[in-house]
C-alpha cells in the first residue's frame, strides 16, 4: 500500500492548479497495488512518475500483469486497451527490457487492420478503433518503427479528423512529433474550431473529465492559451475528492489523465514559476512529479534544441557535451566524476558513474563508465569505435569497463559491426552505442540518461 501525508494546503490559493494535482496524486498515492491493475492501470502511469526509482516490487508487478495480459489478449479475455496501459507505464519508467514483446504485438496490431477500407463504416464506440487510437499511444511512448506509426496515424487521422474531435486529440501528440512540421500543421489547422465548439457548446457537460484533458493537452499544443487556460480552471472546478469523473467507473483513469494535462499546461504557460514552486513542493508526492516534469521537459529538453539548432563545426561538438553533462546532472542515478581528462595519448570527454542503490548497476561490469560524444557531419566509422576500445581498455587500472559512445550523426553499419565484434571477443569492458534516435526518443518520452545507457548496455551484452 502507498501511503501518503493527509490532505494539506501545500501552496497558495492562487495556485489552484497545483493544488488540484497535489490532491489527485495524493488520492493515487493512497490506494492500493491491487486497486490499480487491470482496467485502472492508467493509474500506474502517473504513479510512474512520483519518484525517480520506482520500488522492485511495483517493476515486477507491472512486468507480470504485462505476460499475463499479453496471453489475455490473445485469447480475447482482456481488453487491448489495459494492455497498451501497462506498456506505456513500463516505458516511462525506462524498463524498455520488459517491453520489446509489447512493440512487436503493438507493431503488428498497428499493421493488422486496414482502416481506410473502413472509413465510412466506422463509429465513435468502434471498438477496434478505440484499439487502434491506444495502439498509437503506446507505440509512440514505446519508440517503436516511425515507419509502422507514421501509416498508423495517418490512416487514424483521415479516419476521426471530420466527426471525432476527441478521438483526434488522443493521437495529436504522437502526429505533431512525427510527421513533418508542415503536414501536422495541415492536420491541426482544421481542428482548433471544432475544439472550441466541444469545450463550450451544448455536448461539453456530457463528456467525461478525462475526454476533456485530451482536448486540454491539444489547447496546449495548438498554442490556444485562452481556451487552454478556460479548461483548465473549468477541470479543477470539477475535481471532488481528490479525483475528477468521481461519480463513474472510469475515476483512476480520469484522474491519472486529468492530472497529467493540467500539469503540462501549468508547465507550458509558467515553467520559471514552476520551478520556484517546486522547492515549496519539497517532500510531497507533487513534488517529485513537478522534478520529473521540470527535469524533462525544461532544462534537458533546452540543452537539447540548443545541440540540435547548433550547426557550427568549431562548437557543435562541445555543446553536445553540455548536453550530456545536463543530462547526467539531471539523472538522480549518476553523477559526473570528471570531465574533459587528458593524458599523454588519449582525450576522454566525460567519466561518470552510477551511484550506490542505482538499479542501473546491476548490469553494468563496473559503477565508473567512460563517455566519448561526437557531433560530426557523417555517421561515426569503425576507426572511431576501435579508438574508443583502446581508451577504455586504458582505463583498467581505474576500474571503468564500460564504454558508451554517443554520436548525433549515428554510427557507420561497419561501426555498429566493430563494436559488436569487441564485445564478443571476452574483454572485461563493454562499449554501448546510443545515437540520434535514443537521444530524441529518450527527450521525447522524458526518459533519465541512465535508462538509456541500460538499454544500450543490455543491447551490446545480448
Amino acid at each position: 500500500m502507498l501511503t501518503t501525508s493527509p490532505r494539506t494546503s501545500i501552496v497558495s490559493a492562487d495556485d489552484e492548479i497545483i493544488q488540484a494535482i497535489a490532491d489527485a496524486v495524493r488520492w493515487l498515492a493512497t490506494l492500493s497495488q491491487s486497486e490499480l491493475t487491470g482496467d485502472d492501470s492508467v493509474g500506474w502511469w502517473l504513479l510512474s512518475l512520483c519518484g525517480d526509482a520506482p520500488s522492485a516490487e511495483m517493476l515486477e508487478v507491472l512486468a507480470g500483469q504485462l505476460t499475463a495480459t499479453l496471453r489475455n489478449v490473445a485469447l480475447g479475455r482482456s481488453p487491448f486497451y489495459t494492455f497498451t496501459a501497462l506498456a506505456r507505464t513500463l516505458a516511462r519508467m525506462g524498463r524498455t527490457d520488459h517491453v520489446s514483446e509489447a512493440r512487436k504485438v503493438l507493431e503488428t496490431a498497428g499493421k493488422s487492420e486496414s482502416i481506410k477500407r473502413r472509413t465510412s463504416a466506422v463509429t465513435i464506440g468502434d471498438p477496434i478503433l478505440r484499439d487502434q487510437i491506444w495502439c498509437a499511444q503506446a507505440l509512440f511512448e514505446l519508440g517503436a518503427d516511425r515507419r509502422v506509426l507514421r501509416e498508423l496515424l495517418t490512416d487514424l487521422y483521415s479516419v476521426v479528423w471530420r466527426a471525432m474531435p476527441i478521438q483526434t486529440c488522443m493521437i495529436l501528440r504522437p502526429l505533431q512529433t512525427i510527421l513533418p512540421p508542415k503536414q501536422s500543421q495541415q492536420f491541426a489547422k482544421p481542428l482548433l474550431p471544432k475544439l472550441r465548439d466541444v469545450a463550450k457548446g451544448p455536448l461539453a457537460e456530457k463528456i467525461l473529465d478525462w475526454e476533456l484533458a485530451y482536448v486540454l493537452d491539444a489547447f496546449t499544443l495548438l498554442g490556444a492559451k485562452k481556451e487552454a487556460s478556460d479548461l483548465a480552471h473549468r477541470l479543477v472546478e470539477a475535481q471532488r475528492a481528490g479525483r475528477w469523473d468521481y461519480d463513474s467507473d472510469e475515476e483512476v483513469e480520469s484522474t491519472s489523465l486529468v492530472g497529467l494535462a493540467l500539469a503540462g499546461h501549468w508547465l507550458e504557460i509558467n515553467a520559471e514559476r514552476l520551478l520556484k514552486a517546486h522547492r515549496a513542493l519539497a517532500g510531497e508526492w507533487f513534488g517529485f512529479v513537478l522534478h520529473r516534469l521540470v527535469r524533462d521537459q525544461s532544462v534537458v529538453a533546452a540543452a537539447w534544441a540548443r545541440v540540435r539548432s547548433n550547426k557550427d563545426r568549431r562548437t557543435r561538438g562541445k555543446a553536445l557535451e553540455n548536453f550530456v553533462s545536463q543530462y547526467v546532472l539531471d539523472d538522480s542515478k549518476l553523477r559526473i566524476v570528471k570531465r574533459n581528462v587528458r593524458t599523454k595519448t588519449a582525450e576522454i570527454d566525460m567519466i561518470i558513474e552510477a551511484k550506490d542503490g542505482a538499479e542501473l548497476r546491476t548490469v553494468l561490469p563496473s559503477p565508473s563508465l567512460l563517455v566519448e560524444c561526437k557531433h560530426q557531419d557523417m555517421p561515426t566509422p569503425a576507426k572511431d569505435i576501435r579508438d574508443f576500445a583502446g581508451k577504455l581498455i586504458s582505463k583498467r587500472k581505474m576500474n571503468c569497463h564500460v564504454g558508451i559512445l554517443i554520436s548525433l550523426s549515428g554510427f557507420t553499419t561497419d561501426a555498429r559491426t566493430e563494436a559488436f565484434r569487441f564485445n564478443s571477443q571476452g574483454h572485461s569492458e563493454v562499449i554501448g552505442l546510443i545515437g540520434p534516435k535514443e537521444l530524441g526518443d529518450g527527450i521525447t518520452r522524458g526518459l533519465p540518461l541512465s535508462a538509456l545507457i541500460r538499454n544500450a548496455v543490455i543491447k551490446a551484452t545480448d
